[in-house]
């Protein structure tokens, strides 16, 4: 179960299985709705850009959950935490599935951000109450790839949904899930966290926040993990708007999702396979040239009419999440063991910046898509994403070694 200290094979799948369903069901929202952005502008009366404004609510909600949920979390454990969380998807979902207006869409993308945002953050950090060291660093190379996959196959799934009963039923499905999550950790999921912080929550608030802030190591790693997250979901916010330029449908282009995932999975296992014999600083190496060997196949297409076919969109961001696969479990893992004894804050810190770095980028890409052609929004702000991995991981690999906690600062 869950709650179980992973000794045995059993109770560690079982660990591992949870922890994909309430990662993945943060996930899952962020564009599960993408074949219905037509429909969704018709229901509404708005252009097609004007619908992707239901990404940065949801990444609002996301960061506003993940400033409080980390040291909230480790005062109070992960168990209250969470199930609050769920509660919360399960009422997001539902108001954008009966949404009169588009404001009220935007409300219910914020309520269940704000649930998401927690459950995006929390499984990290039971991961590292329950297991050690080297233990931990596997399990996240093992979900990390379920979920960042599980945006790229959602739209798959979207798009049944709206072909076979209507865009508002992708809503109701996801309210209908997050109640399912609920009741499984209400019913299974025993309190993780051993060692709870005796401080007055106020105090740990600050004292935590203020360790990371001081820490130059931190800073370094979240650069490249924030713009190797932000770049991705540039990806999938903008990519529904280039594929129905190119002349295809919705439910054709949400097949071109798939690839995206294999090759996510492909750079997580590649990362988890390396780490034994290759530095950490080797793998962020190859996963930033990876990224910039695929970002620059998208600026090219974006710019160079002769390029832009779907073959290779397509195979330009296959080999940007092949290297963020490398680049996200390597450096979100290499933060967790340097902050071991808050890992709750260390959780929510990643999150809380991910969010933040692509909230603002998708709000920046929506303006730009109102001033010029979709194509070339992208092929600026991909342009961007590259200079600014490239010298994130520059940055990263000469601080030196990372200074990792030992286990006994827990308690």
């Amino acid at each position: 179960m869950p709650g179980d200290d992973g000794g045995g094979s059993r109770e560690r799948s079982g660990l591992t299985a949870y922890l994909i369903l309430i990662s993945v069901l943060g996930m899952v929202p962020i564009d599960i709705f993408l074949p219905a952005v037509p429909a969704m502008a018709d229901a509404f009366g708005l252009p097609a850009a004007r619908i992707q404004e239901v990404f940065p609510a949801y990444f609002i909600g996301v960061a506003v959950a993940q400033f409080c949920c980390g040291p909230l979390s480790d005062h109070y454990g992960r168990r209250p935490v969470l199930v609050g969380a769920l509660i919360l998807m399960s009422v997001g979902a539902l108001i954008a599935a009966v949404a009169p207006t588009f404001s009220m869409m935007l409300l219910g993308r914020f309520v269940q951000g704000v649930g998401c945002g927690v459950a995006i953050v929390l499984w990290r950090s039971i991961a590292f109450d329950l297991l050690d060291e080297p233990a931990a660093f596997r399990m996240i190379a093992t979900v990390l790839p379920a979920i960042v996959v599980s945006p790229a196959i959602a739209p798959v799934l979207g798009g049944f949904l709206l072909v076979s009963f209507g865009w508002r039923s992708i809503f109701g499905v996801l309210a209908a899930i997050s109640v399912g999550a609920l009741f499984v950790t209400l019913l299974t999921f025993d309190e993780s966290l051993q060692h709870k912080v005796r401080e007055h929550i106020l105090a740990k608030v600050r004292s935590s926040y203020q360790r990371l802030a001081l820490s130059p190591s931190f800073w370094r790693l979240i650069w490249l993990v924030c713009t190797a997250y932000s770049a991705y979901f540039l990806y999938i916010a903008q990519s529904p708007l280039l594929f129905t330029a190119l002349g295809f449908r919705p439910e054709v282009f949400s097949l071109f999702y798939i690839p995206v995932a294999a090759g996510f999975f492909a750079g997580s296992r590649l990362a988890r396979n390396l780490r034994e014999s290759r530095s950490s600083e080797y793998l962020l190496i190859l996963g930033t040239c990876l990224f910039a060997a695929g970002g620059t196949i998208i600026v090219l297409f974006c710019v160079a009419r002769a390029t832009q076919t779907a073959a290779t969109l397509i195979f330009g961001f296959c080999l940007v999440v092949i290297g963020n696969g490398i680049t996200l479990a390597i450096g979100s893992a290499k933060i967790m063991a340097e902050f071991r004894s808050i890992a709750g804050t260390a959780s929510a810190t990643i999150g809380l910046l991910q969010a933040l770095s692509t909230m603002v980028l998708t709000v920046v890409l929506s303006r730009m898509n109102e001033a010029s052609e979709p194509f070339w929004s992208m092929a600026t702000m991909f342009g961007l994403c590259i200079l600014s991995i490239v010298a994130a991981c520059h940055s990263a690999v000469n601080c030196g070694p990372v200074k990792v906690e030992k286990v006994e600062a827990e308690s």
